[in-house]
């Protein structure tokens, strides 16, 4: 079986293109077993995603992709992809990203 663990919906504004519910649409069809969405600094699409997979009997994960400044003048940035196992890092994700 297989799991994509970085997928962004339309929720991630100019980087996803796909409504939560199409993405598990189509990892059901696809037969995944689950699939992450991680929208960029936050979890938007977390519970539309998590009431369609249900639906299709697949697991939805929960995550985001967090961007940490660059710790020198003109050093770029880093795009951190984090996903939680657990309601303790579901509230740290959201701690982080209010941060």
């Amino acid at each position: 079986m297989f799991s994509e663990l970085y997928a962004r919906s339309s929720f991630s504004f100019l980087r996803g293109a796909s409504h939560p519910e199409g993405l598990i649409q189509r990892a059901a069809e696809l037969n995944y077993e689950s699939i992450a969405i991680l929208d960029h600094m936050g979890v938007y699409g977390s519970v539309r995603a998590h009431l369609a997979a249900r639906r299709h009997g697949i697991r939805a994960l929960v995550g985001a992709t967090v961007r940490f400044p660059g710790s020198a003048p003109g050093e770029s940035s880093l795009e951190v992809p984090l996903l939680v196992d657990s309601i303790t890092g579901y509230q740290n994700l959201c701690r982080l990203l209010t941060e």
